[in-house]
């Protein structure tokens, strides 16, 4: 699942990918509990792709196919990874941190793409009973977090590629 800004050249990537079955976009912010739910309701495979990220997507080859070995030699429900970074035509190695049991930090940085069992996705969502318009990805996480392991993957598998180059303090949010 990505949204609207994600550049259509990953859609057909993905789409030309054999392990891919249905690819779709949420309606409403994947922050609140309703584009949750309307993740967990359009999912038909074993896992989800969904990417968070502010900045366009470019997957790096065989990133599909590495993040879903590692989902089922693991058995984890869900999994990160490391990225690159390209601001203002220079990219950089951007890794992300291992997550901890019991991180409670609502800025853990997973980066942008992450993969998600469809079968823990779907039992969390379930289970919120609180409706947010931003914070439903923290409480997802969390309720993941007591169902089964939270894996990094650490290799670059993605490049995310910053559309916004304004300075900061004029870009949207820069003063929360």
């Amino acid at each position: 699942m990505l949204p609207g800004y994600a550049l259509d050249a990953v859609f057909k990537k993905l789409e030309s990918d054999p392990l891919v079955g249905k690819i779709g976009r949420v309606t409403v912010p994947l922050f609140s509990t309703e584009g949750l739910r309307q993740l967990a309701g359009f999912a038909v495979s074993e896992f989800v792709l969904v990417y968070v990220g502010r900045d366009s997507l470019s997957l790096v080859d065989n990133c599909l196919h590495r993040m879903l070995r590692i989902a089922d030699d693991t058995g984890a429900v869900m999994l990160y990874s490391d990225r690159f970074l390209t601001r203002g035509g220079k990219t950089v190695e951007a890794p992300v941190i291992e997550y901890q049991m019991g991180s409670l930090r609502d800025d853990f940085d997973f980066g942008g793409l992450i993969l998600i069992r469809t079968s823990a996705l779907r039992e969390a969502v379930a289970s919120m009973d609180v409706t947010y318009s931003n914070a439903a990805f923290y409480d997802l996480r969390l309720r993941l977090s007591r169902m089964g392991a939270i894996e990094r993957i650490p290799e670059f598998l993605y490049y995310e590629v910053e559309t916004d180059s304004r300075k900061s303090g004029e870009k949207l949010f820069d003063y929360v």
